[in-house]
């Protein structure tokens, strides 16, 4: 008896310990995801403020180029700039002397930076990027603060000043308080060299000190970007384990502690539950069954415990899934902006030199534009809030075009096959996402079939009456109808299960990085469900694979799409042009005029209506934007329609559709969607100009 006692007592005793490491690993591993969200959140955040020092560097040496710098203008323009980012505390421009020459929220005091480092750094280096400060008291908000700075470029890379935005450390405090880590957990903020820039709660220590453990201390040295430790905090003197991780775009590090005593609170009571059950088995030498039935009990309570736990790591898991989407979004868009911008400096500086810009150029940032525009279209595609166009529509006619272009785009030794059912059913899809579709999948087959293969794609017709299903064992189960299916086969390298388990995850991908975004598989599968319809996959390693989608039968007339004139239609008439954002406003105007119209413009519903005034019978056509400050474009075309009832009104909008249904903005009329080309435009307006009758608004 007394042999069995202790082999029961050091067997609770290893299982005890072993539930203590696998807590510590927990906890650990949600530190990390909690450290990586907050970092890419604040990498963002960094980003969208390098993006409007950006813009206000390029229309400062705009207007120093134009030998006209206009004061007001450059104010109103900062003054958009920052209220678009609620993460700046002031926006201001310096010239080449150091003192901030316009600045929002204006001061009445002028401002000389010239003696601070950020200055120095960026006068004397005319290839450095974005720059931040450490976090420091600032001179215009008497506020500390953490200092982001681009240089402004002259002619000929001349040095002509700073562009600054800074961030006040209480709200870095902020928003890192929003983080979930417990009662015990803390979030903090380090610079470069470890002193403190932002604490989620309340610490002994101030903004600026360097108080940190010798683990920390350790990885630093070590020159670690990332890592974990556990360590008694030098700031408030808790137990924690710790996450670090270095942002990606400013050195400043993201160090995020989860109270041991939080996590230890379950183990402790397994610790009672297990001498109680220890207990119990002692006393069931001399109770045998009573003690049995508590000890079953305890072991099931920490059974519920560990399943809580569980529980909390799926959570974890999804945030660290949306933190990998947005880091993803973010290193995409960054390469275009990276390309467009890069390529507009060179064209300015040709025009500015007096030569002709190379088209090449121009067609690098159409080229970037274009892919930005597929991006965000894929994005809302597979959330289902992308604004289509269906029709009705024979799936034989879109393969057949798309198989002209597979055979230009995947390389000679893949071998196309089409095999289309004649009297083929219509379909109601958009066909620009059917092609989509098309592409998608084409080029997924071609990369699966390095050595060359056989790509076939195939339509069929297929009746499902209420007790029957597809044929095909895999197929999905369809409700009772008619159903056209279109199958995409090759046989390539094939995928095993745990493969297939993730395909349509956005961001999710077999292939090397920067050969794909991941975007591909989950565009697909948000374009036919968007269209009622259903997918499966069938694939094997070594066997090849078959993507089988079946759409719904559509019995709504066939209508026939306009063909687009060769030329862009021109015109006389006015219209007037009611848009927000300057710079597409700008575009707008500057497209119509070229074309012979005269044109109003307006920036909110407000200017729209005194520019309007006496004038409003002359206006063939408003193009307003749908959601501005103030009144949106539906509220201003209901306002202007009271004193002219047959105004005609066109609406552009870069929001998906469900946001403009909730404005009572019916996507599917008289809407133009942003991004549109020069083309489309005019053909637009040309469209709503000639068209009988005043358009509904809704």
């Amino acid at each position: 008896m007394a042999a069995s006692n202790v082999f029961l007592a050091a067997l609770l005793a290893a299982w005890l310990l072993q539930g203590r490491e696998y807590l510590k690993r927990e906890a650990t591993s949600q530190a990390q995801n909690i450290t990586r969200l907050i970092g890419e959140e604040l990498s963002g955040r960094i980003d969208r403020i390098d993006l409007v020092l950006l813009a206000a560097a390029d229309e400062s040496r705009r207007q120093l180029a134009e030998g006209r710098p206009d004061r007001a203008a450059m104010s109103d323009f900062l003054d958009r700039l920052k209220s678009r980012e609620p993460d700046l505390l002031a926006l201001y421009v310096t010239d080449e002397r150091g003192m901030v020459s316009v600045d929002s929220p204006p001061q009445a005091v002028p401002v000389d930076v010239s003696d601070r480092p950020f200055f120095e750094a960026l006068r004397d280096d005319p290839e450095a990027g974005l720059l931040a400060s450490g976090p420091f008291i600032g001179r215009k908000t008497n506020k500390p603060i953490v200092l982001f700075s681009r240089r402004i470029s002259g002619a000929f890379g001349s040095f002509a000043g700073v562009a600054n935005g800074s961030v006040e450390l209480a709200h870095l405090s902020t928003l890192m308080a929003r983080a979930d880590t417990g009662t015990h957990g803390i979030v903090t903020l380090r610079w470069s060299d470890m002193s403190l820039v932002a604490s989620s709660r309340p610490v002994g220590s101030a903004l600026g000190s360097r108080h940190i453990t010798e683990a920390l201390e350790k990885h630093i040295a070590a020159g670690h970007g990332s890592g974990t430790y556990e360590a008694v905090s030098s700031l408030d003197g808790v137990r924690r384990v710790y996450a670090f991780a270095r942002l990606r775009n400013a050195p400043m590090y993201v160090l995020v502690g989860l109270g041991l005593e939080d996590f230890m609170g379950s183990w402790w009571r397994q610790v009672a539950g297990a001498l109680g059950f220890l207990a119990c088995f002692l006393a069931a030498s001399i109770a045998g069954v009573f003690g049995a039935k508590r000890a079953l009990r305890r072991r099931e309570e920490a059974e519920e415990e560990r399943d809580r736990l569980r529980e909390q790591v799926v959570q974890a898991q999804k945030l660290e899934s949306i933190g990998q989407l947005a880091g993803g979004i973010a290193h995409d868009f960054n390469n275009l902006l990276t390309v467009i911008l890069g390529s507009g400096e060179v064209i300015r500086a040709c025009l500015e030199a007096g030569k002709a810009p190379d088209p090449e150029d121009v067609e690098q940032i159409m080229a970037a534009g274009g892919r930005a525009r597929d991006l965000t279209r894929s994005l809302l595609t597979f959330a289902r809030k992308q604004v289509s166009e269906p029709t009705c529509l024979d799936l034989n006619a879109v393969v057949a075009e798309s198989e002209r272009l597979f055979r230009r785009t995947l390389r000679e030794n893949v071998r196309i096959v089409v095999r289309g059912e004649e009297g083929l059913w219509k379909v109601w899809c958009d066909p620009v996402q059917v092609q989509q579709v098309l592409m998608n999948l084409a080029v997924n087959a071609g990369d699966a079939m390095p050595e060359g293969g056989t790509l076939t794609i195939e339509t069929a017709n297929l009746r499902v009456s209420e007790t029957e299903t597809p044929s095909t064992a895999d197929s999905p189960e369809l409700p009772a109808g008619d159903w056209v299916g279109l199958t995409v086969t090759d046989n390539g390298v094939g995928m095993a299960a745990h493969i297939r388990d993730h395909l349509f995850e956005p961001f999710f991908t077999t292939k090397p990085k920067g050969s794909g975004t991941g975007l591909g598989l989950a565009t697909v599968h948000g374009i036919v469900s968007q269209a009622g319809g259903r997918i499966v996959v069938t694939s094997e390693p070594g066997r090849g694979t078959q993507f089988q989608i079946w759409l719904p039968r559509t019995d709504r007339s066939e209508a026939t799409r306009p063909v687009p004139p060769a030329v862009p239609p021109r015109g006389t008439e006015t219209v007037l042009v009611v848009e927000d954002d300057m710079q597409v406003r700008n575009v707008i105007v500057g497209i119509l005029r070229q074309a012979g119209y005269q044109v109003l413009e307006a920036s909110q519903a407000e200017e729209a209506r005194s520019i309007a005034g006496d004038r409003i019978d002359e206006v063939a056509l408003m193009v307003t934007d749908v959601v501005m400050p103030g009144p949106s474009g539906p509220t201003l075309a209901e306002q202007l329609r009271r004193r002219r009832p047959d105004l005609k009104v066109l609406f552009v909008s870069g929001y998906p559709s469900g946001a403009l249904e909730r404005l009572g903005t019916d996507p599917t009329k008289n809407l133009l969607a942003k991004p549109f080309t020069a083309t489309a435009l005019l053909e637009r307006v040309r469209q709503a100009i000639d068209a009988s009758g005043p358009p509904a608004l809704a």
